[in-house]
């Protein structure tokens, strides 16, 4: 059975990172002292919910070619154009 995979390439030179994510923090409701209304905060001192991650970054050229259902093409498929051939 053929795959249904084509070739598509970069648009011009990017980076896409994939699967970031950021820190999470546990929150806490404070009330302003200025203002008296409550407030949600992030507690930095204590160790991360979530530590987050960096992800994978895939770095592209301008014409550069690439399988259409490599994850950066899934993830940003606006930096790519299909190959003419």
């Amino acid at each position: 059975m053929p795959t249904k995979t084509k070739k598509v390439q970069a648009r011009e030179a990017c980076v896409v990172t994939v699967g970031a994510r950021p820190v999470v923090y546990e929150k806490r409701i404070v009330r302003d002292r200025h203002s008296g209304k409550l407030a949600e905060i992030d507690i930095h001192e204590l160790p991360p919910v979530d530590p987050g991650s960096e992800g994978t970054s895939y770095v592209y050229k301008k014409g550069e070619e690439e399988w259409s259902d490599a994850p950066a093409v899934l993830d940003s498929p606006s930096s790519f154009v299909p190959v003419d051939e």
